[in-house]
C-alpha cells in the first residue's frame, strides 16, 4: 500500500490510472502529429490532451471504476461506465469547443480523443466486471509499531480497504 494524503492506495490502482492516463495521452500526441496540418505547433494540442486525460483518468476514478466492490453486479459496473463514458464525453466536447482554433488541428482529431476515451473507459468496466476476482477473501496484514501511529495506521487501512484482516501489532 501507498500512503496518499493520508490515503493507503494499493500500487495496481495507481499503475491503472497510470496506463490509462498515459494511453489517453499517447493517442492525443500521435493524433495532433499525424492528423495536423504541416508546420502547426504541437504544443496547443499536446496540452489540451495532458488535461482531457487527466479529467477522464479523474472521472474514472470518481465514478469508481477502479475500485469495485466483491458484492457489485456486472450490471451497474456496466452502468457506471456508461455514465462515466458520456460524462467523459461531454466533457472531452465541452474543453474542445472552448479551447482556440490552433489547439485543435482538426475534427479528426477530436474524433479519435472520443474514440480513446469510449476505449479506455469501455476496457476499464470490462475489466473490472470480468478480469477483477469476484471472491476475494480477506487478506492479513501484520502492524509494525504499537500504540496511538498502530491504531491509526489500522483505522486508515481498513477504511481504504475492508478485505484487509489485520492479525496483529
Amino acid at each position: 500500500m501507498i500512503r496518499l494524503f493520508s490515503h493507503y492506495v494499493s500500487p495496481h490502482l495507481l499503475l491503472q490510472m497510470v496506463r490509462d492516463f498515459l494511453t489517453l495521452w499517447g493517442v492525443s500526441v500521435v493524433a495532433a502529429m499525424l492528423l495536423g496540418p504541416n508546420g502547426t505547433a504541437l504544443a496547443a494540442p499536446v496540452l489540451l490532451g495532458f488535461a482531457l486525460s487527466g479529467l477522464i483518468v479523474l472521472v474514472a476514478f470518481v465514478v469508481g471504476l477502479y475500485l469495485r466492490s466483491p458484492a457489485e453486479s456486472t450490471l451497474s459496473v456496466w452502468l457506471r461506465a456508461a455514465v462515466c463514458c458520456v460524462t467523459c464525453m461531454v466533457m472531452v466536447v465541452i474543453a474542445i469547443s472552448l479551447a482556440s482554433t490552433e489547439m485543435v488541428p482538426s475534427k479528426y482529431y477530436v474524433l479519435t480523443l472520443l474514440a480513446a476515451t469510449a476505449l479506455v473507459i469501455t476496457y476499464r468496466a470490462y475489466s473490472a466486471a470480468y478480469l477483477a476476482p469476484r471472491d476475494r477473501s480477506a487478506y492479513r496484514v501484520l502492524v509494525l509499531g504499537t500504540g496511538q501511529s498502530a491504531q491509526a495506521v489500522t483505522e486508515a487501512l481498513l477504511t481504504a480497504d475492508r478485505h484487509a484482516k489485520i492479525v496483529g501489532y
